[in-house]
């Protein structure tokens, strides 16, 4: 009887654990990154491959590849995979060790700054060469990713190469005139919404806190809330949905101490998704509303 109790134990343990992996990759969904250019880019791609893992059911890594994600939406130094971290076949050690060899003197030699796009695809790519190397399971993902790397790192060295000296000391040139500089962007704020819902969870009220404190500190003339939806149920239906959205945003925003005054909201329906998706399919991606501070 103790056997059988421990068994029962065991599997509902193993059903919990199952239901919490793969959660990473909502929570790098939800932030707004601010940092450096390549750190944006390498968030983008980070998330973008977390959610490859995730449709392929491979929970474990695609929360890796989040949790990488999250990092880089908060502007850390986020280095690519180290081949000693991993069990990986003994034949692979060698190349991939060399290959993060010359991955991480092209980032140091100016890819992130140069190259930004192109640095955080390439190193994402290394780091999937890695995973896929270390699960030895698909021969034909192997090679894609490593094919991927190699060529990524090759067009970063030519883009970082020095140029060749000149033969002759050419003419001066005029100074050339400054160039305005751009506009900062607003920083946003996303809370998501449940399917066919506009109530606020608790990680929604979380996000109204954070704005609330950012309001205090930045001061802004205007915020803007703005409710958004996916493509399921009719345009009349989203259009009233995501006006209730926005309208549940600018209540708690009020109540949690920012002035009703310089608050406006909208509904745009399905307009302006996170993600391009057919119609009729669910994607808490296009479930949100978004908080604009405007100075």
């Amino acid at each position: 009887m103790r056997l059988i109790k421990n068994s029962i134990l065991a599997s509902a343990l193993t059903v919990v654990l199952a239901g919490c992996a793969g959660m990473e990759k909502d929570m790098a969904a939800e932030m707004v990154p601010e940092g450096s250019a390549f750190n944006q880019a390498l968030y983008a791609e980070y998330l973008g491959r977390s959610q490859v893992e995730y449709a392929e059911g491979d929970y474990e890594n695609s929360d890796m590849f989040a949790r990488k994600a999250q990092w880089a939406a908060g502007d850390a130094f986020v280095v690519p995979e180290k081949p000693a971290d991993h069990a990986l076949p003994e034949g692979s050690v060698a190349e991939l060790t060399e290959a993060r060899q010359w991955l991480v003197e092209a980032l140091s030699d100016g890819g992130r700054t140069k190259v930004p796009e192109l640095a955080a695809h390439t190193q994402m790519k290394y780091d999937c060469w890695v995973e896929e190397q270390a699960e030895n399971r698909q021969p034909s993902d192997i090679a894609a990713c490593r094919a991927a790397f190699l060529d990524g790192l090759a067009k970063m060295q030519a883009a970082i190469a020095p140029a060749p000296m000149a033969m002759a000391e050419p003419e001066p040139e005029p100074e050339p005139e400054a160039e305005p500089m751009e506009a900062p962007v607003p920083p946003s704020f996303f809370i998501f919404f449940d399917h066919d819902s506009s109530a606020l969870d608790d990680r929604a009220m979380q996000v109204i806190d954070w704005v609330n404190n950012q309001v205090g500190m930045r001061e802004p003339t205007r915020v803007l809330v703005t409710g958004h939806a996916d493509r399921t149920g009719t345009e009349e239906h989203n259009l009233a949905l995501t006006e209730r959205r926005a309208s549940a945003v600018i209540d708690a925003l009020a109540a949690a101490g920012v002035s009703s005054d310089i608050m406006i909201g909208s509904g745009l329906g399905t307009s302006e998704p996170r993600l391009e998706t057919p119609d009729g399919v669910r994607e808490r991606q296009n479930r949100f509303a978004r908080i604009t501070l405007i100075k």
